[in-house]
């Protein structure tokens, strides 16, 4: 591909960013899309074919090849969640193309990830991991963390947006006013959730300060901020499984599901658009213990 090429790939790239931010995406969803988006591009490169000019096939090859190569990151393979990811992003620039007049027919409209076995499903962490991240924490932060996190299940983004006022200590729930898709929840604080909230609202704050996570120099933390405290416990827990804030979703997701709750009330405890979604919990192992 020459400079002609070049500055073609990347107004292609460009133009479906904008794309993301006029179907009303979340930033953080833009990224994403945009950086999936780029590294089919530079794949397709590298394989000397054109995007525009791509096949259904090449298209399940490049699925195919994600579900191999390496996470640059954290090691090992990418996690299947993270190929659904790539999944829905190219999706999505290929209705783009489409509906830009650039293709007439969709070559990823019948586009999927790879099933993924049970066996293969991701480790969640356990009951005794919780509680070995609780012993851990350090104060009404640490503990405040756990409880919006695993105890209330929420996404990254949405602990991070919390403000003091979504906290109802009165009638124990939490508001989340920036769930994923603008659909707000209120969810179901149990009495160790409230309690330790309520240690976390008595925390000095700076005056006119509503931002729930507050870190030392009086700002509101960010989800990377969150999960580096986060991380500071897991160092001292050492517990079985790897600790991100989306694994305690996941962890607490598995446990009311293990505890009785139909898929149904923990779709709707989660904020899951899609029953599907919360069906992948099913396939969660928990953690195996440590020798």
């Amino acid at each position: 591909m020459g400079k002609n090429g070049e500055k073609m790939k990347a107004a292609l790239i460009v133009a479906f960013g904008r794309d993301c931010a006029v179907r009303g995406l979340k930033a953080r969803t833009q990224a994403q899309q945009v950086s999936c988006a780029r590294e089919l591009a530079d794949r397709l490169q590298t394989l000397g074919l054109d995007p525009l000019c791509v096949t259904p096939e090449d298209l399940t090859g490049h699925i195919t090849w994600l579900t191999r190569r390496p996470n640059l990151r954290l090691g090992g393979r990418l996690a299947p969640r993270t190929v659904r990811m790539h999944v829905n992003a190219i999706r999505a620039l290929y209705a783009f193309f489409v509906r830009s007049g650039l293709l007439t027919e969709n070559p990823a409209s019948r586009l999927s990830a790879p099933a993924v076995p049970p066996d293969h499903a991701r480790r969640s962490l356990s009951r005794a991991d919780i509680e070995a991240l609780r012993s851990a924490c350090r104060g009404p932060l640490d503990r405040g963390i756990l409880a919006v996190f695993y105890g209330c299940g929420l996404r990254r983004s949405e602990g991070a947006a919390l403000d003091v006022h979504d906290v109802d200590l009165h009638r124990g729930l939490l508001h989340v006013r920036s769930g994923k898709g603008g659909v707000p929840r209120s969810v179901p604080m149990g009495k160790r959730v409230t309690c330790d909230l309520a240690a976390l609202l008595r925390r000095s704050r700076p005056p006119e300060q509503e931002a729930l996570f507050v870190g030392a120099r009086g700002g509101r933390l960010t989800a990377a901020g969150i999960y580096r405290r986060l991380k500071q416990v897991a160092a001292r827990a050492e517990p079985a499984a790897g600790v991100t804030l989306h694994g305690l979703r996941h962890a607490v997701a598995t446990h009311l599901l293990e505890a009785g709750l139909t898929l149904e009330q923990t779709r709707d405890f989660l904020g899951h658009a899609d029953i599907g979604t919360t069906r992948i919990y099913t396939h969660v192992k928990p953690a195996e213990p440590q020798a």
